[in-house]
């Protein structure tokens, strides 16, 4: 045993090894155990209303599955050793899974670890500063830490266990008066927050000098525009259109408008990548226990390859690539992105706006919506600033952009050299199940798209 382990997680090491290898194992084909710890917590100040809100969470269950089809989920919260086996037989369909006595888990659920205090504080600073600088402005800030540990155990392997930790910080600013305006920053920090000094300089300064431009903004007529991503940006672009068309089970299930595709789907250029390692919320190891690695969706503008948990694998006769998500103990595995992003190109950023007589220059944006059978995709636009005879002009209004995947990934032209990650940052709703995702981008342009003002 390490020498840092407790008895405890010993224990439970030894419980589902031979849950799935003992005689539960034998009802099920291939049995796999999933056990999940998970801390949550948000803090918001808004000093419009004059108040700190908290909220924390915390949840630790157990669910068993097995490679036949016909094999169930079942999953038990707050579980002890014992209910490993249980679990087996349960998703075999052999024994029902009974009730289980109420008990005190005062003991093993504590308080929620993730640094709160810190967190207030933090966002209390970044919310004076914003105020100094903005004066008539109202401030709001908001924190989001999670921290989530995981074991995995399948017959004949190891336990296999993996943390995921994140943090992140939102900060907006509004006006009011007669053109009311807003502007937001975000910003990856340490789960520890940890070095955090540089962003109560840097965060203020650019909420407020956003909010200044914003103030004046103008709109467009609607119609097809050209548009250029800032970096950072264009990686929401490709989760949509690239990433969910080729999440295996989409394409095997013909639901994904890159089923049939063959040849180029986009110019030499581009090279899209999705590493789960890596983004605020990467993983190692994925929910059944396999190893994550980095995978070229597309390279040099045609399919390298898809997204697979051991279901799409054994499905397709390919390698599983460490994708296979749940948004918690009670969700069925299912192929999911981690960090997606485009290559960086040759070109420098300033190169896409060139030429451009009338477009947009997109800053920020804050919904996503895509069919990945058909590839059509609205994108709500939040930033933007109008480029006007090859330079950015007044800020723009939100407003949406409308395409189609074809089209806009052959359009997509002079990627820049400017790669940069988690500008825009959220969760991706998949079946239900919600799944921190990150996403990175340099400066690059598409050609004609619809803009509705």
């Amino acid at each position: 045993m390490n020498s840092k382990e407790s008895p405890a997680e010993s224990s439970w090491d030894e419980a589902l090894r031979e849950a799935v290898s003992g005689g539960a194992a034998q009802a099920i084909s291939a049995p796999s155990l999933f056990l999940e710890e998970r801390e949550d917590a948000v803090v918001e100040i808004d000093d419009r209303l004059g108040r700190t809100e908290e909220r924390r969470s915390r949840i630790r269950g157990m669910s068993a599955s097995g490679a036949a089809p016909e094999a169930g989920l079942a999953f038990r919260g707050d579980p002890v050793t014992d209910d490993a086996a249980l679990l087996v037989l349960a998703a075999s369909g052999s024994e029902p899974l009974g009730a289980r006595p109420a008990r005190n888990d005062s003991e093993s659920r504590p308080e929620v670890a993730l640094p709160v205090a810190g967190a207030i504080k933090l966002l209390e600073q970044l919310v004076e500063k914003s105020r100094c600088l903005q004066p008539t402005a109202t401030v709001r800030a908001r924190w989001v830490g999670f921290r989530q540990s995981i074991r995995v155990a399948r017959a004949g392997r190891p336990v296999v266990r993996d943390l995921r930790r994140g943090s992140r910080i939102r900060l907006e600013a509004r006006s009011g008066g007669e053109k009311p305006a807003s502007a937001v920053v975000e910003s990856v920090i340490s789960p520890e927050l940890a070095r955090v000094e540089p962003l109560l300089d840097r965060l203020p300064r650019e909420v407020a000098a956003r909010l200044d431009e914003r103030r004046r903004t103008r709109t467009l007529s609607s119609g097809e525009h050209v548009v250029v991503f800032a970096p950072g940006v264009g990686g929401i672009l490709v989760h949509e259109l690239v990433g969910h068309a080729l999440e295996a089970d989409a394409v095997l299930g013909r639901a994904s408008w890159l089923s049939e595709v063959e040849g180029e789907v986009g110019p030499k250029e581009l090279t899209v990548v999705d590493d789960p390692r890596r983004g605020r919320a990467g993983w190692r190891t994925d929910d059944e226990g396999e190893s994550a690695r980095p995978v070229a969706l597309l390279r040099e503008g045609r399919v390298a390859a898809w997204m697979h948990d051991l279901t799409s694998s054994r499905e397709s006769g390919q390698a599983a690539t460490g994708h296979g998500r749940r948004a918690s103990y009670r969700d069925p595995v299912r192929p999911r992105m981690g960090c997606t992003w485009v290559a960086a190109g040759r070109h420098h950023p300033s190169d896409a706006l060139e030429g451009i007589h009338d477009g947009i220059y997109v800053r920020r944006m804050e919904a996503a919506s895509t069919d990945p059978r058909s590839g059509r995709s609205v994108f709500r636009v939040t930033d933007a600033d109008r480029i006007h005879r090859g330079r950015l002009d007044a800020a723009l209004a939100p407003h949406v952009i409308m395409l189609d995947a074809a089209p806009a990934l052959n359009g997509i032209e002079r990627i820049g050299s400017d790669l940069e990650f988690d500008r825009c940052i959220g969760s991706c709703l998949r079946g239900g199940q919600p799944l921190a995702t990150s996403v990175g981008a340099p400066t690059f342009r598409l050609g004609l798209i619809t803009a509705m003002f």
